[in-house]
């Protein structure tokens, strides 16, 4: 927020949003026991998906 890369937010509410988004495709997959081997991809893929969210929400406006 200080560079101008993400708009001015609650930079802790922000936090915890990324948080949030990082952990959304994994959480059930722990909880309930159903991962079955780690997929370097997935978790490539869940990353890149949550950080696309992320600066849909918080990125700088162009």
């Amino acid at each position: 927020m200080d560079t101008g890369k993400l708009r001015r937010a609650d930079s802790r509410v922000a936090a915890l949003h990324l948080r949030a988004l990082l952990e959304s495709e994994w959480l059930d997959l722990f909880l309930f026991s159903t991962m079955q081997g780690f997929d370097q991809t997935f978790c490539k893929d869940t990353a890149t998906r949550a950080t696309d969210a992320f600066l849909a929400a918080y990125g700088a406006p162009q």
